[in-house]
């Protein structure tokens, strides 16, 4: 897409206004994981590509020529700046921000002007560009944008606005963690400069936007519904299926054709009903069978590519190939999504399934090539651990989908599943993070603390009825209840009252949780502990039910429940399998 006045650059937009404000009826930031990472993919991907990227639609309802209410755009913009915040934050960590020109002719590049331009609309390092709503302002205001000397860090904990800002809080650091993990291929701050400049100039100058300019309320709303509700557009598997149909009919009368038409359409239907994500899929699949990156953009190009024949029988021998291969790995698709094999294999990917999609690239080639079931459980058990230890470290994901691309092509070409397992425990020993750390803090967020409860209460209550991981049913119960109230913060801290500061940091523990059905959730809520245990001793849990077995509940509860379970995690999701048993958390307070 070229640059233009309907389609200019993101920077040309961005910098024409003083102030770009979020209103507080937006709802709050939300992106997670996977649209930030598709985000920094397409930057990643855009840098080493002659194309310009479309950066989607921004509705922006202008006050006057200087500022604007931002209607539609504001996740993307958030990032987008906290990208940019991110960058300018390393670059100032360099010996130099500036690159030397080419020749004398020229003028060298002052690369940190380009990030204070973006971020702020005058010299002034005070006035800010952009403004978040009220929940978001004052983190944005002075823990990102504003410049990094003295700045406090993004907190772990929100005690104004709890939950409301969890995303943005976990993106800023997901953020930074992609920024630095991008520069650590670049030994040096020349080399690390010369890529900051070409990632900023990429993101400002080579993502294009359809702006939409409105004059008030009214006319951005109508305009917002408009875009929204004008239908689905087609998508990369639309594309393919309608050139499988227009080669395969090819040559063909108006009868056969139609015969054809039908044909493929229903085989579609049936590959959609088993694969549920079909964009998804498509990509999957053409990963697992490729040595090539391919991106959600470039998967219509690597159809055709494949597809490419001069020939025309051979074309369709190609393309009925192509199109039998995809119904085949469309049924084992459905065992990744929907795994009804049971046993351990099934729990681990259900797991696997609670964190992101990138492990169904080798999962492809895992259930379609691998006969021996027992080769096959330990393989999809050292996948879903590195799956797990790589997002609780903040890793690229990139990188890690590369890996599984990799380990998949061994598989499909070699049929070595014994060197594929050992290059998973090879990845998984590799990764250097502090995960008992991660538990501690950030063990009541997301589905990592999750799985190690079903994983641990699998494991001590072997017999018993096994809800699905993903069991809407199920919920993660904070014993000590977030909402603080006086009596619990007695609970845990007794008089201590300085300690009851930290009242936020004791609950968030994966000592401080467990599980519990939906009902009897709802019905103990910020009860004290010993009513809650009533409760606890008709859960369907053992973990739970366990729980009865203690008299009180206080921090020194949580801080040995946390160690149990760091113990239990090293047990169930080490690359090398413990031979030390999965105890219940009251066995393991009397051995200890």
């Amino acid at each position: 897409m070229d640059i233009s006045a309907q389609t200019p650059t993101l920077n040309m937009v961005v910098t024409q206004y003083k102030s770009l404000v979020v209103e507080d009826y937006q709802r709050t930031y939300s992106w997670q994981r996977e649209q930030i990472d598709e985000l920094f993919l397409d930057l990643i991907d855009c840098t080493g590509s002659s194309d310009n990227h479309f950066f989607g639609t921004l509705i922006l309802q202008e006050s006057d020529s200087q500022t604007a209410t931002i209607v539609d755009g504001q996740q993307r913009l958030t990032t987008v700046f906290i990208i940019v915040a991110a960058l300018r934050d390393e670059l100032l960590k360099l010996s130099t921000q500036t690159i030397a020109p080419m020749n004398q002719n020229q003028r060298p590049t002052d690369v940190i002007k380009k990030a204070w331009d973006f971020l702020y609309p005058t010299n002034d390092f005070t006035v800010q560009r952009f403004g978040s709503s009220r929940f978001l302002k004052s983190l944005m205001k002075d823990r990102v944008i504003a410049e990094p000397t003295g700045r406090e860090d993004i907190p772990q904990r929100d005690n104004k606005f709890k939950k409301v800002t969890l995303d943005f809080r976990k993106a800023v650091r997901h953020i930074r963690k992609w920024v630095d993990l991008d520069l650590d291929e670049y030994s040096d701050d020349i080399a690390k400069l010369h890529r900051i400049n070409i990632l900023l100039d990429t993101l400002l100058n080579r993502f294009i936007v359809l702006r939409v300019p409105t004059q008030n309320l009214t006319e951005s709303l109508e305009i917002f519904l408009t875009l929204n509700n004008r239908g689905l557009p087609l998508g990369p598997s639309d594309l393919v299926r309608g050139e499988v149909m227009s080669i395969l009919g090819t040559d063909k009368s108006e009868v056969e054709q139609v015969k054809i038409h039908k044909k493929v359409l229903s085989d579609w239907e049936t590959i959609v009903e088993l694969v549920h994500e079909p964009e998804v899929f498509l990509r999957h699949f053409l990963v697992a069978t490729s040595a090539t990156k391919i991106q959600k953009k470039k998967i219509v190009k690597e159809v055709m590519e494949r597809l490419a024949d001069n020939d025309l029988n051979s074309k369709k021998d190609k393309t009925k190939e192509l199109w039998a291969d995809l119904q085949v790995k469309a049924k084992v698709y459905n065992q990744i999504v929907n795994p009804t094999m049971g046993g351990d294999c099934a729990f681990h990917i259900e797991l696997s399934e609670g964190l992101g999609k990138s492990h169904r690239i080798l999962l492809i080639s895992v259930l379609s090539h691998i006969s021996n079931l027992r080769d096959r459980d330990e393989l999809v058990r050292l996948t879903m651990i590195l799956a797990y230890r790589n997002a609780m470290a903040g890793l690229n994901a990139q990188k890690l989908e590369d890996f599984f691309q990799s380990q998949s092509t061994i598989i499909r070409l070699e049929s070595d599943h014994a060197s594929v397992q050992e290059n998973l425990k090879a990845r998984i020993k590799a990764i250097e993070f502090n995960f008992k750390r991660f538990l501690e803090t950030d063990g009541d967020s997301g589905a990592i603390g999750r799985g190690l409860l079903f994983a641990i209460n699998r494991k001590i209550a072997p017999r018993a009825h096994q809800f699905a991981f993903s069991d809407s049913k199920v919920h993660v119960e904070h014993i000590a209840p977030q909402t603080e109230t006086a009596v619990w913060a007695s609970a845990l801290f007794g008089d201590d009252e300085s300690a009851k500061e930290d009242y936020d940091l004791a609950i968030c523990k994966i000592g401080n949780l467990t599980l519990l059905e939906g009902p009897l959730n709802s019905e103990v809520q910020q009860k004290p502990f010993e009513e809650k245990v009533a409760a606890y001793e008709t859960a369907a849990f053992n973990i739970t039910r366990d729980l009865s077995e203690a008299p009180s509940w206080n921090s020194i509860n949580i801080d040995q429940r946390t160690k149990w379970a760091f113990e239990m995690f090293e047990i169930l999701w080490s690359a090398d399998k413990s031979q030390k048993p999965v105890i219940p958390f009251s066995h393991w307070v009397d051995q200890s």
